[in-house]
């Protein structure tokens, strides 16, 4: 009776480690992950903090440069922190990029997101577009500057 039941132990035994290996071998023969082969932010754009930012190399006045970014699934950069600020002004080199902030006549400054413009800092009042050179400054819409795009990257896109 007991080699019967040792028997038994044996053949459970063994058919429980073939079920282990079979089953670690189905594991391991999966792809990583999805997500692990998806860049986190298109060709020739820049990724800092859950970002993607495209720096052009082209001019345009704030409404051709908002066109473009809306065009590629994004927004003229949203300045969210004073990190933030610091990254972009490292990529600009003091040269005067369109950011999405905007002032229509009789309103507050306000992001291309909506949210209000939280600054103790006045802007100047002579014009109604924002651009990043050494700080935040503004002109007329009109004048043609190059621009940032900014978009959550994958990763944030999906866990939102």
């Amino acid at each position: 009776m007991q080699e019967n039941q040792q028997r038994t132990i044996i053949i459970a035994v063994i058919i429980s480690i073939l079920f282990i290996v079979w089953w670690a071998a189905q594991y391991t023969n999966q792809p990583y992950s999805e997500v692990s082969s998806v860049r986190a932010c298109p060709d020739s754009w820049i990724n800092y903090e859950g970002k993607c930012y495209f720096f052009s190399e082209e001019k345009g006045d704030w409404a051709s440069s908002q066109i473009f970014c809306d065009s590629h699934n994004s927004v003229l950069a949203v300045i969210d922190s004073e990190q933030e600020k610091a990254f972009i002004l490292r990529y600009i080199r003091d040269t005067g990029h369109w950011i999405g902030l905007r002032k229509d006549s009789g309103q507050t400054w306000k992001w291309g997101n909506g949210q209000e413009f939280k600054n103790m800092l006045e802007l100047k009042e002579d014009g109604e577009c924002a651009f990043l050179s050494t700080d935040i400054d503004v002109s007329d819409c009109q004048v043609a500057r190059n621009w940032i795009c900014s978009q959550p990257d994958t990763y944030t896109r999906s866990r939102s």
